[in-house]
């Protein structure tokens, strides 16, 4: 959403990249890992990263150990979110950002005198954060006093996110008045009693900043198209919020909305909002393109489809929300689902570049992440698996050629559907372990044929591997 300080975002890329490993890793092998960044620089930013761990965690908890085997962070069954906080609040950009949120006008000679920092830096971070906030259509204004100006209703949104993007959990946010207030306000308008849910620390974010915001004299102005929003999305505000106009509460219940929904019966109020004709275009090519690409699916998954897009559209017209994408996770993280579900990623490049050339606006990160989440939700797991056929002709027992059946299935268990065949008449792949006869080969001359002497060992299976896959992508 924001950048932070280059440094910063280097060590909470580092814990990232520690919390994945199970051995110790060398500052050189981290530096490359991270890129930009000396094996030198590493190594001190794991020192001062080793002072804060142990400062914030009980060695019961989180160990961070530096010796002659390499770096290696120990976790017992802790979040890392303390840290991460920790570090990320201590930036001056999510200061400055804190600062506009929580006053009207924040004093720059105080500001600077309590952060430590110069009136010169801040005027600098204070434009480079303009740069960024310029596709959100805000602007801090910087004076004897700053402030932020925008679309109120997006500036809302914007700081709902920033903020659990951040902290993820609001009880865990610091330096917050009253912080049981919203966080009980939000159990009620869920009507949740539920110990084991996160839905009432999600909302508790989007009360905290609405409830900020309308402390400080903020309003939200009429603009016409967005009133169909205020009419038709149905809602009853609490007591405790007397204070707030009813269009607080509507655009900050919305809000959440666009972001949260436990069951598909929570979208029933996009039943009463239009869309406009591109809007409406757009969700008719979306369904038909994936069809075309996917194969047909049940009428629930279209209609689930085509509420989960209709949502998006609402929420993007009134809230621009395609560039507030949530940091769930990370790039690396995503690059892992992708290599998990590799033919199924490479059925959605097909629809996703068909798709943007109708539609030129979807090319972004944004678009490309929420539309793969929502292919891989609709699409069963066996629908996406490749199927190979495979006959096997070796001088094993019964016993010994089940058991390499076996190794096979265990082996690609969620990347391939295998199947074994007693002919080799439709085969995809016809193994041998001692000789494959010319006229089984002239026979089936467009079959994969493969002869490994040893099946078992690694190699081998690694071969076989990158066989099934050729046939997979021949057949997509």
């Amino acid at each position: 959403m924001v950048h932070f300080n280059k440094e910063l975002v280097q060590q909470i890329e580092i814990i990232n990249i520690l919390s994945s490993q199970t051995e110790p890793l060398s500052s050189k092998k981290i530096s490359e890992y991270v890129g930009d960044v000396t094996p030198s620089t590493v190594l001190n930013y794991c020192k001062m990263l080793k002072d804060d761990i142990e400062r914030m965690y009980s060695k019961k908890e989180l160990n961070l150990f530096i010796d002659k085997q390499g770096i290696f962070l120990e976790n017992k069954g802790v979040t890392l979110t303390k840290i991460k906080n920790y570090l990320l609040t201590s930036d001056l950009t999510y200061q400055i950002l804190y600062s506009v949120l929580t006053q009207d006008k924040v004093d720059t000679y105080y500001f600077c005198l309590t952060h430590g920092t110069s009136h010169s830096t801040l005027r600098r971070k204070i434009r480079s954060i303009n740069f960024e906030l310029s596709k959100y259509g805000f602007h801090i204004i910087c004076a004897n006093n700053f402030a932020i100006k925008g679309d109120e209703k997006k500036l809302r949104n914007f700081f709902s996110v920033f903020l659990w993007g951040i902290h993820r959990k609001f009880s865990d946010m610091p330096n917050v008045p009253n912080k049981d207030f919203y966080l009980n306000l939000a159990k009620t308008i869920l009507n949740s009693s539920d110990p084991f849910s996160y839905e009432s620390e999600l909302l508790s974010f989007f009360l905290f900043t609405t409830n900020t915001r309308v402390e400080n004299g903020h309003i939200i102005k009429y603009v016409q198209g967005n009133d169909a929003i205020l009419e038709n999305y149905r809602c009853t505000k609490p007591k405790a919020l007397s204070h707030w106009n009813f269009s607080d509460y509507v655009y900050t219940h919305f809000s959440y909305a666009s972001y949260y929904f436990k069951d598909i019966k929570d979208l029933g109020y996009l039943d009463s909002v239009t869309l406009s004709a591109p809007e409406q275009k757009l969700l008719d090519d979306w369904v038909e393109i994936f069809i075309n690409i996917f194969g047909s699916i049940s009428w629930q998954s279209i209609d689930f489809i085509k509420k989960l897009l209709k949502r998006n559209l609402i929420s993007e017209r009134v809230l621009k929300i395609s560039t507030n994408l949530i940091p769930f996770f990370s790039s690396d993280d995503f690059n892992t689902i992708k290599k998990d579900h590799f033919f199924l990623e490479r059925k959605f490049e097909v629809f996703y570049t068909e798709l943007c050339n109708t539609h030129p606006h979807l090319n972004s990160d944004y678009y490309r992440y929420f539309y793969f989440c929502i292919c891989l939700t609709v699409n069963p797991p066996e629908e996406t698996i490749p199927k190979l056929k495979i006959f096997c002709l070796t001088d094993y027992s019964y016993v010994l050629n089940k058991v390499f059946e076996r190794t096979l299935k265990t082996k690609f268990t969620n990347r391939y559907l295998l199947e074994f065949l007693s002919a080799p008449d439709d085969a995809d792949l016809i193994i041998s372990n001692l000789v494959i006869p010319n006229s089984l080969k002239d026979k089936f001359s467009d079959r994969q044929f493969l002869l490994l002497e040893n099946s078992f060992c690694s190699q081998h299976l690694n071969i076989i591997e990158k066989v099934m896959s050729t046939i997979a992508l021949e057949d997509l």
